[in-house]
């Protein structure tokens, strides 16, 4: 018994300190259209979703709610990718890019700003091929998708659609994310700095 209750708490996900570390790691990124999520990436640069990046100046806010006004400084749409970068240090901790992704129904966590709620927290099981069923909900996008060791595996993108012909179902608790290793390579091809 006392080796099945071992297993299942190394199986389960994150400790809370992962969770406190990541929320540092965070961002509330304001646009003129409306708003997403982001990720420290560097001392002066936010990981997000491209469109989340609207326009060229963002303002980002971080946990502490501190605002800084930054530029987009690059952005690939076609992997829905971009970053925003401020005149000065931002002072939170930048995220770890995970090596590799986790292995199926390994334990993740997500961290964003849906609809009018700020640091939203909320776990799934990595499911394979960009999905992931941590709930979000519009202004989750760009925020960190977290492995159980606090690692980037990837970032909030899409919520899971089905077109029916009475309309739209919504999948909330399954969503699209972008992988690691097409950060990396983003970031890589425009030469920003990120830890691995």
């Amino acid at each position: 018994m006392k080796a099945l209750l071992a297993l299942i708490l190394l199986a389960s996900c994150a400790t809370p300190n992962h969770f406190e570390h990541a929320r540092a790691q965070s961002f509330f990124v304001q646009t003129k259209d409306g708003h997403g999520s982001g990720v420290a990436i560097n001392e002066y640069c936010v990981l997000t979703v491209a469109h989340v990046l609207s326009s060229e100046t963002v303002i980002l806010v971080d946990d502490n709610g501190h605002t800084t006004p930054a530029v987009t400084r690059a952005v690939d749409a076609v992997h829905d990718l971009g970053v925003a970068c401020a005149p000065t240090k931002l002072n939170a901790p930048v995220v770890r890019l995970a090596k590799t992704m986790p292995l199926r129904y390994a334990p993740v966590f997500a961290i964003g700003n849906p609809l009018t709620y700020t640091q939203i927290l909320t776990e799934g099981r990595y499911q394979m091929n960009g999905a992931v069923s941590a709930p979000i909900a519009p202004g989750s996008s760009g925020g960190g998708v977290f492995n159980a060791d606090g690692e980037l595996i990837g970032l909030s993108d899409t919520i899971a659609l089905y077109n029916i012909t009475e309309g739209v179902l919504t999948f909330a608790h399954l969503q699209g994310i972008v992988e690691v290793g097409d950060i990396a390579a983003f970031l890589q091809a425009n030469q920003i700095s990120y830890s691995s």
